[in-house]
């Protein structure tokens, strides 16, 4: 299945095409944590998981045609 991927800021670098959004190939019940895995991107820096533009969480199943993104941790003082 395919799932669409937007990665925001410094998680940019998570990405194989080095933009903000891409398509990835996922085998069928696979989850977030699953996604995360396969982009190898750390779960320390990820913040928040929206899940069709709603707050999502690691272990939510996938299916086709999902859009998740991932927004990293913000720092700043």
């Amino acid at each position: 299945m395919r799932v669409k991927v937007k990665v925001y800021v410094d998680l940019q670098r998570y990405n194989p095409d080095k933009g903000e959004e891409f398509t990835v190939e996922i085998k069928e019940g696979s989850r977030v944590k699953d996604l995360m895995q396969l982009l190898q991107l750390p779960e320390h820096r990820v913040m928040l998981i929206l899940k069709n533009e709603r707050i999502g969480k690691e272990e939510d199943l996938l299916v086709d045609g999902d859009a998740i993104s991932f927004l990293p941790v913000v720092g700043g003082g």
